[in-house]
């Protein structure tokens, strides 16, 4: 059970210090769950609950997670002329997944937020009222064959994700690609690149 202070500026700002804390159980009921508890205050203060269950359902090898959290954003697209605002976010997300092999992984995330905007900033919504919501789905195939997940010395890590968001015209449509690769070279007993 780890506690861990949070302390960092937003925007490289001085007057923009974030501050709070956050509960970290990384063997949440002895099977490797992880499950984190936290927020912050002062600049875009925020909270949030996650829950990661990196095997369950015996030989069935099922992934599970869930996360949930809620913040107020100062909003800097119409900062530009000086007038910033302010919205309110609440969300969350459902991943279930498969353990293919001990390093192969596949997933899959459903995610929806909901972002509340100010009376006189709704011409900054994408669906034209003061609330949107907006759904996410990912896929993601993991591939890890490294020596220790935590300090690797050797082998190599792979992790690709399609993430489609929004799926309605009064959604922010997109589709993004995620790539993330690693290979760790061991120079030296204690030494690797």
């Amino acid at each position: 059970l780890y506690p861990v202070p949070i302390l960092f500026l937003n925007d490289r700002e001085w007057d923009r210090v974030s501050y709070g804390f956050k509960l970290t159980h990384y063997n949440f009921r002895g099977m490797n769950e992880k499950l984190n508890l936290g927020g912050w205050l002062g600049f875009n203060p925020s909270f949030f609950l996650s829950y990661r269950n990196p095997w369950f359902g015996g030989n069935s090898k099922f992934i599970l997670g869930a996360s949930f959290f809620g913040k107020r954003t100062f909003n800097r697209f119409a900062d530009i002329a000086g007038e910033g605002f302010e919205d309110r976010q609440l969300g969350g997300s459902l991943t279930f997944g498969k353990r293919l092999t001990l390093q192969n992984s596949v997933q899959l995330s459903l995610g929806i937020r909901r972002i509340e905007f100010p009376d006189e900033r709704v011409q900054y919504s994408v669906s034209g009222t003061e609330t949107d919501i907006f759904p996410t789905a990912a896929l993601t195939f993991s591939s890890d064959h490294r020596d220790l997940r935590e300090y690797p010395r050797s082998g190599y890590f792979a992790r690709y994700s399609i993430i489609r968001g929004g799926f309605t015209e009064n959604q922010a449509d997109f589709w993004r690609f995620a790539f993330d690769n690693r290979a760790y070279l061991p120079l030296h007993s204690r030494l690797s690149i």
